[in-house]
């Protein structure tokens, strides 16, 4: 496998994911913990995530073309249709 594209999903995930709440609980733990170890358990952590990711992306592709656009398009009618509902007032 060409370790290109893990790594530009690693880093482009990883600018996307910065203002997510996961940052302020690294900096949680960072500030009780050693931050090394905080850092090291976020980038192992994150980097797994990169791999699943990358493996499903994989595994899709190995579907066929056709099911996986009406998969995707059922998905999204799915959402839609959930958005559309909305949620009921409450009191």
């Amino acid at each position: 496998m060409d370790l290109v594209i893990p790594a530009t999903v690693f880093s482009v995930v990883f600018l996307a994911e910065l203002p997510e709440k996961s940052v302020l609980a690294s900096l949680i733990l960072g500030s009780r913990y050693r931050p090394v170890f905080v850092f090291a358990g976020v980038a192992a952590a994150f980097a797994v995530h990169v791999a699943l990711a990358v493996t499903a992306g994989s595994l899709l592709g190995l579907l066929p073309r056709r099911a996986v656009e009406v998969g995707a398009a059922v998905l999204f009618a799915v959402g839609a249709a959930a958005l559309l509902r909305g949620r009921p007032a409450s009191d």
